[in-house]
């Protein structure tokens, strides 16, 4: 499965809260890093528990489009969704761009 499909089903599944769906996106020795507070989350199951302890999780519904999202005009959103290595978040080491991950035409 390429890389944009993995993602691209990660956010249906995101916006289904389907958590199930979520664990089959998910590396088995996934990182993910919250660079707003500095926190790292490590393993499915811890990232999965944010989602599922979330305050207001019982009514949550995401509101925007993937489309939407990706054509946000919000400089963070910008930047990471379309994988720019210019925008508010620095980076500091040199690295294949986001868009060649997600097997996107370079922009």
């Amino acid at each position: 499965m390429s890389g944009r499909a993995i993602v691209e089903r990660y956010a249906a599944a995101t916006a289904a809260n389907d958590s199930a769906l979520m664990r089959e996106c998910l590396a088995p020795d996934y990182v993910g890093r919250y660079p707003q507070s500095g926190e790292v989350i490590r393993g499915i199951e811890n990232r999965l528990a944010i989602g599922e302890n979330f305050p207001g999780q019982e009514e949550r519904k995401l509101s925007s489009t993937f489309g939407e999202i990706r054509g946000s005009d919000e400089p963070f959103v910008n930047q990471f969704v379309n994988g720019r290595r210019d925008g508010p978040v620095p980076f500091h080491y040199p690295a294949p761009g986001y868009d060649a991950d997600l097997e996107l035409a370079a922009s």
